[in-house]
């Protein structure tokens, strides 16, 4: 995986092996149990990406409650790199997160949400 593809993107939470993650633009850390509405605003979205039927404004609030929490632990002294080889993870999860970064990109070109985007560091592309 290009490492850099990830952390040019806005913040954002990744579930692999049943793990969450904040990756993005100075951020990259594994979530404890402290965030205890996130598996609930994580499955919001999941079933978003399967939903046509959803408007663009409840899209954007589903899709923001985890940039939120992203941006919450974001930390700009990081080496993301460096603290991305920290997590450790294997080539099957690294497989599993360049499938979410892929149904991410897809979900925002659906609901285009650029505009919404420009307010919020750093880009997701």
């Amino acid at each position: 995986m290009e490492v850099q593809r990830l952390f040019v993107r806005t913040p954002f939470i990744y579930l692999i092996s049943g793990k969450y993650y904040a990756l993005g633009y100075k951020t990259c850390m594994l979530l404890g149990e402290r965030y205890i509405t996130l598996p609930k605003h994580y499955d919001r979205y999941v079933s978003a990406l399967n939903d046509n039927s959803i408007s663009r404004k409840d899209a954007w609030e589903i899709f923001y409650r985890l940039i939120d929490i992203a941006l919450s632990v974001q930390n700009m002294h990081i080496s993301e790199k460096a603290e991305f080889e920290k997590l450790g993870l294997n080539a099957e999860q690294i497989h599993e997160l360049e499938k979410q970064l892929d149904q991410q990109k897809m979900f925002l070109k659906e609901y285009s949400f650029a505009d919404y985007l420009k307010n919020i560091p750093s880009q997701i592309s």
